[in-house]
């Protein structure tokens, strides 16, 4: 796969603009809607190839970073105590060798326009949620011609054997 751009997401600042994984984060805590936003995202990587981190306020000395599904192209990052997502964010887009491939998504507008300052852009929540429907459109069509070649491809392959 080749990963051109970036996508940031600051990952509570989604959670608190999408009224799903507020209500999860009410009913079941953080966790859980920190959960449901990487499941929710996911997508883009897969589908769109776009290198994704989420990231997170976090706690401890030092920046922690997990990869589910152990890709390094797809990373949940949890800031030490006294860094906030926000400024490692700016971090991160100031410091990509090709600004213009970094996209932070959030609803934060110093933080969009910090980063539109370094060169990069910015998705609103509503439009990070457009693209993840569209590429969860996309997934499912490449699932479906898939089946379909599958199944094509059995039957053919069953049937040769009697002829």
């Amino acid at each position: 796969m080749n990963f051109c751009e970036h996508l940031l997401i600051d990952g509570y600042n989604l959670i608190h603009a999408w009224p799903e994984l507020f209500q999860t984060m009410e009913a079941a805590g953080a966790e859980a809607a920190v959960q449901r936003l990487i499941e929710t995202v996911r997508v883009l990587h897969d589908t769109d190839e776009l290198r994704t981190s989420v990231v997170l306020d976090g706690q401890g000395s030092a920046v922690t970073i997990e990869h589910p599904g152990r890709q390094d192209s797809f990373s949940v990052v949890y800031t030490p105590t006294g860094m906030t997502a926000d400024a490692f964010i700016e971090q991160m887009a100031n410091r990509a060798a090709d600004p213009e491939n970094v996209i932070v998504a959030t609803r934060d507008q110093a933080l969009a326009l910090t980063v539109f300052s370094y060169g990069g852009r910015h998705w609103e929540p509503d439009k990070l949620a457009e693209r993840v429907e569209a590429a969860r459109k996309r997934q499912t069509m490449r699932l479906r011609k898939h089946r379909q070649r599958s199944q094509e491809q059995w039957k053919r392959g069953l049937f040769d054997d009697f002829r």
